[in-house]
């Protein structure tokens, strides 16, 4: 699904909220996009979870070496497990089942992911994302706080500082609002 959300939030005529990753577009040019490829229908009206980190793993290369992903080895690597333990028609969820979901197979390789991707452009991206996807559209703060907050990241430790707040968003609002006043 990831592929053909990519393409279409990169067509002419769509957007995308940046924050859910739901598409946007006219009736009649959705309409047309799921008589071309019935998928599609997926993604009307729903967002796409995970969209930023799909993003990263997806889009090209991220690092190099032993431990690093790429969106094709990614793949090569969880497909089988994917294959193994996701069923092909939803069940009804029964209590103490041991089947994991699509959505927590992906959890967990966004985590693994992200445990290896331990660079300073890593963790400034991690923190431009998560500015971006909680307070961009946040009542309360004006376009000039936002660039204040992104500016704020150019130095890595404070990148560090607000990726490591990310447990309690609270306080981490509280410290970014202080460190741009």
């Amino acid at each position: 699904m990831y592929n053909i959300w990519n393409q279409l939030r990169n067509r002419s005529g769509w957007t995308w909220d940046q924050i859910t990753g739901e598409l946007h577009t006219s009736d009649t040019v959705w309409e047309t996009e799921i008589d071309q490829n019935p998928r599609a229908k997926k993604l009307h009206g729903y967002p796409m979870p995970h969209c930023w980190e799909l993003d990263e793993i997806f889009t090209g290369t991220i690092a190099t070496g032993e431990n690093a992903f790429s969106g094709g080895n990614l793949k090569e690597r969880f497909s089988e497990e994917w294959k193994e333990k996701v069923p092909t028609r939803r069940k009804q969820s029964t209590k103490g089942s041991k089947t994991e979901t699509s959505t927590a197979l992906l959890t967990k390789a966004i985590e693994e992911f992200r445990a290896t991707q331990g660079t300073a452009g890593s963790i400034i991206r991690q923190a431009v994302r998560r500015v971006m996807e909680t307070y961009r559209m946040k009542e309360g703060w004006t376009q000039g706080q936002i660039d204040k907050a992104l500016d704020l990241f150019k130095e890595e430790a404070m990148a560090e500082i607000f990726i490591e707040l990310e447990n309690d968003y609270v306080y981490q609002e509280h410290w970014l609002k202080r460190q741009i006043s």
